[in-house]
């Protein structure tokens, strides 16, 4: 015969609560940073300079896992024929995951312009 654990036992309540801390913590934003214009200049990963994020290049693995957050490699970085991250011998991990660096905010939303709105409604 298998027990159940009861709802008022004290390991269903401990767990209960941790689990809402959490999720309570999320839809506050304590970890989430505030979002950004797509033109925002964001620091490289590897060099640690700004460049603006339409500019820079990310590496497909931290794209992956981390969507639009996902680190950044200024164009420099990334084709330096000496140390760049796309050369062949090199590791193509992304570096900034390697350092523990944070990851970028996300983008705002953008509203579309009154010329990108097509109307489909019959009249």
């Amino acid at each position: 015969m298998r027990k159940y654990r009861n709802r008022k036992s004290r390991k269903f309540r401990k767990s209960h609560k941790n689990r809402t801390r959490r999720n309570y913590k999320k839809m506050i934003g304590g970890e989430t940073p505030s979002p950004i214009s797509p033109n925002a200049k964001i620091p490289c990963c590897v060099c640690e300079e700004e460049f603006s994020r339409k500019t820079m290049l990310v590496p497909a693995a931290c794209l992956k896992k981390h969507k639009e957050r996902a680190h950044r490699i200024c164009e420099h970085c990334w084709w330096n024929p000496d140390t760049g991250f796309a050369r062949e011998d090199a590791e193509h991990g992304c570096p900034g995951c390697k350092k523990g660096l944070p990851l970028n905010p996300p983008l705002k939303p953008r509203k579309p312009s009154s010329d990108e709105i097509i109307e489909i409604t019959d009249d």
